[in-house]
């Protein structure tokens, strides 16, 4: 097992959330308990996440790129959104999955428990949106090894990734920013949920490269979003690297307007002292 996450409530049956599960074989699946609500012991695996990828491709499924795109390297579940009023929306789930063909996509998660939704009888995920992690869409030109001269380009992979609460925007709109990292250097881009058109609706700015005067090429540890109130701009992004625990405030509402504080100079890595 690589890593596990709890849903936001809702997805599951009687309201409840579900664990999405990344085991070492790349394969991602979210798994239920079917059972009461007051006994946790009957589990079951509902979904496949990896199958939702592979139909999304328009490629044959024996082509290596189609391969690439089914094995799940990191994901990560969107929070849950509040309208005005602090009031949970009805049950949009999200979630972000990457790929180890440099894609990452951001799956709408539907299951038989929506009440409102009565057309929908089993789980599925459908594809929302998506982007390109790769070198080329962030703009820099990383080194890549290959094992032999004739091996095409291996693009990179996504090493984490985590999605920051909702912010309130003009016209119902909602802003977040999805942050992640690759080869070690940690990247952000920003997220728009459009409830309010005649369909709902995600657009996802292209990545940049995360950096001020200062700041650590490399990420070491995990990168994490702060818990925060409905609504708070900037929110706080904290990640560690060989030296120091950081934090990050960053702005969804106005795009990614950086600043840090350095909680410790002398963090060791071992005692965490």
């Amino acid at each position: 097992m690589t890593a596990i996450e709890w849903s936001p409530l809702g997805l599951g049956k009687h309201k409840s959330s579900v664990l999405a599960v990344l085991t070492s074989d790349n394969v991602l699946s979210i798994w239920e308990c079917s059972g009461r609500p007051e006994v946790k012991g009957d589990w079951r695996r509902a979904l496949i996440v990896n199958h939702s990828l592979g139909s999304i491709s328009s490629k044959p499924a024996s082509d290596e790129p189609n391969i690439r795109s089914r094995r799940v390297r990191a994901f990560c579940w969107a929070p849950m959104q509040f309208r005005m009023g602090h009031l949970p929306h009805k049950s949009d789930h999200y979630l972000a999955v990457a790929d180890d063909n440099g894609t990452v996509a951001i799956l709408r998660v539907r299951s038989p428990y929506d009440i409102l939704a009565t057309d929908q009888s089993t789980w599925h995920a459908s594809l929302g949106c998506s982007f390109r992690a790769t070198t080329s869409a962030i703009g820099e030109n990383l080194r890549i090894s290959y094992l032999t001269s004739t091996q095409s380009q291996r693009p990179q992979f996504v090493d984490q990734m985590s999605w920051s609460p909702w912010t309130f925007g003009q016209d119902g709109v909602l802003f977040s920013i999805l942050a992640f990292t690759t080869s070690t250097r940690l990247h952000t881009t920003r997220i728009r949920y459009l409830p309010n058109q005649p369909t709902v609706r995600l657009d996802v700015e292209a990545p940049t490269r995360t950096s001020i005067p200062g700041m650590p090429d490399m990420v070491t540890g995990p990168i994490r979003w702060a818990p925060t109130p409905t609504s708070s701009d900037p929110n706080m992004l904290v990640f560690l690297d060989n030296h120091a625990l950081w934090c990050l405030r960053v702005s969804a509402v106005t795009g990614v307007q950086l600043s840090h504080q350095v909680f410790d100079t002398q963090w060791d890595r071992v005692s965490g002292t």
